[in-house]
């Protein structure tokens, strides 16, 4: 029965990793880091999205008063 109780004593000391690592603080700060630097991610392609259609109206229009001259 040597190796049930080494087995017991490898399951407890999983757990308590386990436990310990769920109540880690680091790792929620880098979770609300990455959050961040996604949602930062979002805006700035929504924006050169926006300008994208801006500048590509601005064109459109130049070019269409360029032909009409």
């Amino acid at each position: 029965m040597p190796q049930a109780s080494a087995c017991l004593r490898n399951v407890r000391l999983n757990r308590r990793s386990i436990r310990n690592w769920i109540a880690d603080e680091e790792g929620t700060t880098a979770v609300e880091y990455a959050v961040m630097v996604a949602m930062i991610a979002v805006v700035c392609m929504v924006g050169v999205n926006l300008m994208t259609e801006a500048a590509e109206e601005s064109f459109s229009s130049s070019a269409a008063a360029i032909g009409n001259a």
